[in-house]
């Protein structure tokens, strides 16, 4: 069974990571911007503290979130 909640845990790490992309996918370039996008990521981090998937997940939208910033007008 811990297969099982190995899963549903990863499907819920999948689905918070998404919920950050997707509302800051049009992030712009400004502190105030990035401070609320590393805030939610940290409340998502804390919350599967235990996850190395989380935090490369995390990593690689906010890389691609500050890639998107650079080019938004």
């Amino acid at each position: 069974m811990a297969k099982n909640e190995e899963m549903k845990t990863e499907f819920n790490i999948f689905g918070d990571v998404w919920k950050i992309y997707k509302k800051f996918f049009f992030v712009t370039d400004s502190e105030e911007s990035w401070d609320e996008v590393i805030n939610e990521c940290n409340k998502v981090r804390g919350k599967y503290l235990d996850s190395a998937l989380c935090g490369k997940l995390l990593l690689v939208i906010l890389e691609d979130l500050e890639e998107r910033s650079k080019h938004i007008d």
